[in-house]
């Protein structure tokens, strides 16, 4: 729960180093964009579209919103932690993050896969963000859609 806080703060306050720091280098990140559709008669008018992102794309993008926003509001609700079976330092992480900043706002489900086996410096694996209100609750991203070797 304090990693939660710590990340949720490090994005407050735009601070890309603790965020570099906590990614590992080979992190899937994968991101949900809603794609209004401009024909009002389409049954898809709001569709999903999933970015995949590998650490240095995600932090570059990251840079590029902190620099655009005069603030960035980023809260968690609905923590959900759950232990890996056969890896006791990983965990998965569901919450449903809120987000604010002074040009953007959505809400979403995050997965994290955590690694916490250097309990000073947790690694983040897996970071999956879907939007809350296109994504049925029996699809969301958890830690048995994943598999580690």
């Amino acid at each position: 729960i304090s990693f939660t806080e710590e990340l949720r703060t490090a994005y407050n306050r735009k601070d890309i180093s603790f965020i570099r720091d906590v990614f590992n280098d080979q992190a899937l990140i994968i991101v949900g964009n809603v794609v209004q559709s401009t024909d009002e008669s389409s049954p898809y008018e709001k569709q999903v579209e999933y970015l995949r992102f590998g650490k240095q794309e995600y932090l570059e993008r990251l840079e590029r919103v902190f620099r655009n926003n005069m603030f960035i509001d980023v809260s968690f609700e609905k923590i959900s932690i759950v232990k890996h079976n056969k890896y006791p330092d990983v965990y998965g992480v569901n919450l449903t993050q809120y987000y604010t900043s002074s040009t953007y706002s959505d809400e979403g489900y995050l997965f994290l896969l955590v690694d916490f086996k250097n309990p000073d410096q947790p690694m983040i694996h897996v970071r999956v963000w879907q939007p809350l209100q296109q994504t049925p609750e029996s699809t969301v991203f958890e830690m048995g859609d994943i598999e580690l070797f």
